[in-house]
């Protein structure tokens, strides 16, 4: 999982122009709307839901396909959905973050990332990069919606999953590579998580696995 996000920027008198009297009816505040960036240049972070990745998936998909007539439609959801966020079912209310908290948590998730088999604290995380312990974690929780120690453990059994699939090595090795102590809790934890033994992953992994770009080569020589 990585920190992905659009960048979208409103023109409230663009879209007053073209259809005020659909924004009229449904209710569509703009005033609203500014405030959720307050007076200066802020994130305003929700957690995902379902509908709102729909939303933003279809934006992302009218844009390639250049289709104008379904992009205005999922342009009005999402000024639906910025219009009415105390609506929205979410564990925790709405964070606001500077661009210097984002980059903090940007920049724990490289800590992390940069040596999976290494184990470093959030005291030392927190110490290199000058913040409170409880800042650095209450940062990178509302831009990653997890923990540190969650991010980076399904982290790591994601990048299992590679290792499994795409190398020969043992398990044991992977084990260290990613950071547990030995195969048999890197088996556990990965069977918790995605509900089958690196065993089974692996051969079917391979069993599944796509001819490679030589191999269609050979074939179609053939």
């Amino acid at each position: 999982q990585r920190y992905q996000g659009l960048t979208i920027f409103i023109q409230p008198e663009l879209f007053s122009q073209m259809i005020p009297g659909i924004l009229n009816n449904l209710g569509v505040d703009f005033s609203r709307i500014r405030s959720l960036a307050a007076k200066k240049p802020r994130y305003f972070v929700l957690q995902a839901t379902g509908h709102l990745e729909e939303t933003l998936m279809g934006l992302v998909t009218s844009f390639a396909e250049k289709d104008p007539p379904y992009m205005r439609l999922k342009m009005l959801e999402l000024l639906l959905f910025l219009n009415r966020p105390e609506r929205l079912e979410i564990d925790e209310a709405p964070a606001y973050l500077s661009r210097k908290q984002a980059a903090i948590a940007e920049e724990v998730r490289n800590m992390l990332m940069e040596d999976l088999a290494s184990h470093v604290t959030i005291r030392d995380m927190a110490e290199f990069l000058h913040v409170g312990p409880t800042a650095l974690k209450t940062a990178f929780k509302s831009v990653y919606g997890t923990s540190i120690y969650q991010y980076q453990k399904d982290y790591r059994l994601q990048e299992s999953q590679r290792l499994l699939r795409d190398t020969p090595l043992s398990f044991t090795e992977i084990a260290t590579a990613i950071g547990y102590g030995n195969a048999g809790k890197f088996s556990s934890a990965f069977k918790a998580k995605f509900g089958i033994t690196p065993t089974a992953f692996r051969r079917s992994a391979r069993q599944y696995r796509p001819p490679s770009a030589q191999m269609r080569k050979a074939a179609e020589a053939t």
